[in-house]
C-alpha cells in the first residue's frame, strides 16, 4: 500500500496518537501546542485544538468521546471531543506544585 501524505497540518513533531473507537478517526497531539482530529477516509483534519502546553502524552476513553492529555507543565486536559470538529476543553487539573510534566497516560477499560 502506497504512504499517503495527508499535508502540513502540526508544525512540530507528533507526541501521540490514538485512534477514536473502533471508528475511522483519530486524534494526534503535536509540539506545537496542538491538539487534531482527523478522518482517514477522506485523509482530511476535522479539527485543530491550541492547548495550553506542549502535551507529551495522550488517552482516549473507551466510547471515542474525551481525550486526555498531559502537558509538559503538568497539566491534565481533558476534552470532549463527541463533536469531532469543535472538542471543548471541560476540565484542567494540575496535581504537582513545580511543573512536572504529565508524560503518562492510561485509560480504564471503562474509561
Amino acid at each position: 500500500m502506497p504512504l499517503t501524505l495527508l499535508g502540513r497540518f502540526h508544525t512540530a513533531p507528533i507526541s501521540g496518537i490514538r485512534e477514536l473507537n473502533e471508528s475511522t478517526q483519530f486524534i494526534t497531539i503535536s509540539e506545537d501546542n496542538t491538539m487534531a482530529i482527523w478522518e482517514t477516509t477522506t485523509q482530511q483534519q476535522l479539527s485543530i485544538t491550541q492547548t495550553l502546553d506542549r502535551p507529551v502524552s495522550l488517552a482516549v476513553n473507551d466510547t471515542g468521546m474525551a481525550a486526555f492529555v498531559g502537558t509538559e507543565g503538568g497539566a491534565f486536559l481533558v476534552f470532549d471531543v463527541s463533536n469531532r470538529y469543535k472538542p471543548r476543553l471541560v476540565k484542567q487539573i494540575r496535581f504537582f506544585e513545580e511543573y512536572i510534566p504529565l508524560d503518562l497516560l492510561v485509560t480504564s477499560l471503562n474509561g
